[in-house]
């Protein structure tokens, strides 16, 4: 087994006890296979494989305004490796959810509908929207969600899980880390075992 393989097959706990962290990706460059941060192929630009650039933009732009920090720290990059995963190596909250796989109808599924609730609440699309505008939606959006008009939401994604799923993906790239903690102001302290069983 590869370092690559071995990487992919470690669970969401190991790979945070081992301080290597979620945002790792196993991706090929100029046609060499390598592990690296999904900050790092977001700054290379390096080349979706499912997500589409509107796909794509949406759901950074989406991401960001809920986790100022997480475009950069490539969530759309982290989103479209981890939906190429086997889904029982993925480390998606949304595994976390029990949601059914595959994942990529369920988050296709949110940033399509996302896209439509947004013309339709405010005639612009969510990407062309200012961050106050991009606030004032998800807002309205999250304030639906409680029971109230749905309308231009075109999918069987829950807005609730879909709003849910993504943060959480954004919290673990931007906060998850030793570096994140220290952001935050906050020793960072990997899971420690208790000494013995219950």
């Amino acid at each position: 087994m590869n370092g690559q393989d071995k990487a992919a097959s470690q669970s969401r706990r190991q790979l945070l006890k081992k301080g290597i962290g979620l945002g790792m990706i196993a991706t090929n460059v100029a046609g060499v296979n390598v592990l690296m941060t999904s900050r790092s192929a977001y700054a290379k630009s390096l080349a979706l494989k499912t997500l589409n650039k509107t796909e794509a933009k949406i759901l950074e732009d989406f991401a960001e305004t809920l986790v100022p920090g997480a475009r950069e720290a490539g969530i759309a990059h982290y989103l479209d490796y981890n939906l190429t995963t086997e889904p029982t190596k993925t480390t998606l909250i949304a595994s976390y959810f029990n949601l059914t796989p595959p994942f990529l109808p369920f988050y296709r599924g949110g940033i399509e509908s996302l896209s439509s609730y947004s013309l339709e609440k405010t005639n612009k699309e969510f990407e062309h929207m200012s961050q106050d505008e991009k606030e004032k939606i998800i807002s309205s959006l999250f304030q639906h969600m409680s029971g109230h008009d749905l309308s231009g939401w075109q999918s069987e994604t829950s807005p609730f899980l879909f709003y849910q799923c993504v943060r959480s993906d954004a919290l673990d790239l931007v906060y998850g880390t030793p570096e994140g903690f220290q952001k935050l102001g906050i020793p960072y302290m990997e899971h420690i075992l208790p000494p013995s069983t219950w």
